[in-house]
This record gives structure tokens, C-alpha cells and sequence, in this order.
């Protein structure tokens, strides 16, 4: 884990809130690393460790069900390395508290495998939306409410073109045309995508 304490090093004159220490940060002793095809790292805390280090009597007295909005981004860490970081972060609906870590790649690319990216926590997510979570021998159910992403972030997990490409349209098959040195998209009546055209690839480049 020298790689995060190395990091943490670095960014700790910007953030003078960090900790020293992964272990810290992590406030975990056991952190096990998984390792991509593409070099990259990747570290999955989970959705129900949180939830089980969390006070939620409160939190279900109101809600009486666990509901989450899910958020995906990635950034360089430094203008003169390739270095990639990716987050996967939840933060638990009508509450005010910080989002939370679910999951961590770093790398020197984005991650070019989105499905090691996200089975772990497809997984979890899964098991809780159809099985709920279980706390003090009760069962609540777990929603997933929003997923939070931006166009990058769409790009990826949805493995779909970049937003100034020419069938970048999540929401019809609108052809894009350049015009003065722009992307443009005039066809307003193009058919619209549909979950089952989605899942069978009727638009190659995605």
C-alpha cells in the first residue's frame, strides 16, 4: 500500500486534511488490492461496509428503507503523468453526511475493462436490492436511486461514444454532421433509443 501513502504525500499540501497514513484513510488494517489486466489497481470497500460502521436508527425512522445515490468519476492526478484515478461513491439519500468510498481504480489509463470495474460492486448492489439489508436481525429494503455521472463517466460505464462523436446521442439515433469545425445534430425527429436496442447493439459504435 506504499502506492497510497505515496499518494497521500503528495496530495497532503493541497489537502492538509488527509491523513499520513492509508490505514487511516481507509480506517482499515486488512486492504486487499486487485490487479487489472491493464496494469491498473483496484480496491473495493463495498456499499454494506459502510452501512454496517454507520448510525442508522435515526436514518430509518424516517426512511424505513436504505436508499442511495451512486456517483462514477475519473481525473488525472497530475498535469505531467498519465496517471488515472476512478472513483465509484455513495451517498445516503436524506442525510447530510459526506458521500462515502465504494470503490477505488487507479492506474495509469482509465480502465478499459468496465466489467472488471464494476462486478464487485454490481454484485453487492444486487444482492442488496433483491435481498435487503440486514441489521439488528431486520431486513430494510435497499433502493438505488440515482446514478450521478457525467458525460465521461457515461462514456464509460455505459460503453457508449464520447459526447461529440457522431452517434453520441444516449437518447436517439441521430446522426451527427460537422458543421463549421462543430458537431451538430439537426435531425429533431430521429427514432429514439430503447432499452432492447441498447442491449442488442443496433448502433455498432457503441
Amino acid at each position: 500500500m506504499s502506492k497510497i501513502d505515496e499518494l497521500l504525500a503528495k496530495l497532503r499540501p493541497v489537502f492538509n486534511n488527509l491523513p499520513k497514513s492509508y490505514k487511516t484513510l481507509l480506517k482499515t488494517d486488512d486492504v486487499h488490492i486487485t490487479h487489472f489486466e491493464n496494469g491498473g489497481q483496484f480496491w473495493y470497500r463495498g456499499i454494506k461496509n459502510y452501512l454496517d460502521g454507520f448510525t442508522l436508527e435515526n436514518y430509518l425512522q424516517v426512511k424505513e428503507k436504505i436508499e442511495i445515490d451512486i456517483n462514477t468519476d475519473g481525473l488525472p492526478l497530475f498535469r505531467s503523468s498519465k496517471k488515472k484515478f476512478w472513483s465509484i461513491l455513495g451517498h445516503l439519500v436524506g442525510t447530510k453526511n459526506e458521500p462515502f468510498v465504494i470503490a477505488i481504480y487507479f492506474g495509469n489509463s482509465d480502465p478499459n475493462n468496465v466489467q472488471e470495474f464494476l462486478q464487485d460492486f454490481v454484485n453487492e448492489a444486487d444482492n442488496l436490492i433483491t435481498n435487503g439489508y440486514i441489521r439488528n436481525e431486520r431486513t430494510y429494503d435497499f433502493l438505488i436511486r440515482h446514478y450521478v455521472l457525467d458525460a465521461p463517466a457515461r462514456e464509460l460505464i455505459k460503453c457508449c461514444i464520447g459526447h461529440n462523436g457522431y452517434a453520441s446521442c444516449e437518447k436517439c439515433t441521430v446522426w451527427g454532421k460537422r458543421f463549421d469545425h462543430r458537431q451538430t445534430y439537426v435531425d429533431l425527429h430521429a427514432p429514439l433509443r430503447t432499452d432492447e436496442s441498447f442491449e442488442n447493439q443496433m448502433q455498432p459504435r457503441h
